[in-house]
């Protein structure tokens, strides 16, 4: 019997909103290889999947074992789910969509964590959020001691990673100069930059794209470009140097 199917393994509650290339997913693979998880929480829809440039997904948008609204009360949650999931010894809540927040989440009868990964964008609502759970995981280093001057006691610090089953060295043939994935919007330092490089005559490829494609793009790059938005360390740091490739 596998640890997930085991009676005895430890429950976890993975609370997130549902699309196959948000941070959570990562935790669902790596948390299901430990233990019993039941995710929980809404999906993205077209309007979201358009606004984000998510087209190149190339992975359907699954439904969670527990499909909820995006601010579901938890205290009817937890009274319907008893008669089809094991009650948790743990819900993990981990930022991915904004607007997915369950209320009354006192109801909750066990350990509850989040993890915050874009503070340096949304600190106002996380240092809020937080306090709410009682053990808080944030992505950006920087940001720890303000958790701490709002009452987070068990406030830690979490990088982000990357899955090295997806972003591994898929090429040894350099084809590219310089590569970027990402979102680029203009006249941004981001962008200003890149045409930068493009006004070079190197050769830039810049794409939207995502798994075992982004994993080929860096791997063919000699150099994988990455500019962060405010000073955060994202999860490109981790996802181009997992593949060989020199990270600038």
């Amino acid at each position: 019997m596998s640890n997930m199917e085991s009676a005895s393994a430890p429950v976890v509650w993975l609370a997130y909103v549902s699309y196959p290339v948000t941070t959570a997913v990562y935790f669902e693979r790596a948390l299901r290889r430990l233990g019993r998880v039941v995710t929980c929480g809404p999906k993205i829809g077209p309007d979201i999947i358009e606004k984000w440039h998510l087209q190149n997904m190339k992975l359907p948008v699954l439904d969670h074992d527990m499909p909820l609204a995006w601010e579901p009360d938890m205290r009817e949650v937890c009274m319907a789910a008893r008669a089809r999931f094991p009650a948790p010894d743990l819900y993990l809540w981990i930022e991915s969509v904004p607007g997915y927040h369950p209320t009354h989440l006192e109801a909750v009868r066990c350990p509850k964590a989040c993890y915050l990964i874009d503070s340096h964008l949304n600190l106002k609502w996380h240092v809020q959020w937080a306090r709410l759970f009682d053990y808080v995981f944030i992505a950006q280093r920087e940001y720890v001691e303000e958790f701490r001057r709002h009452g987070c006691q068990n406030i830690y610090w979490l990088p982000l990673a990357c899955d090295t089953e997806v972003n591994s060295k898929r090429s040894s043939e350099k084809v590219i100069d310089v590569g970027f994935v990402g979102t680029v919007v203009m006249n941004t330092r981001r962008s200003q930059l890149l045409q930068r490089i493009a006004d070079k005559n190197l050769y830039l490829m810049v794409g939207r794209c995502f798994g075992d494609d982004m994993a080929d793009l860096f791997s063919k790059s000699r150099i994988v470009f990455n500019n962060a938005v405010r000073n955060d360390l994202n999860m490109r740091v981790f996802e181009a140097m997992s593949t060989g490739s020199f990270l600038l």
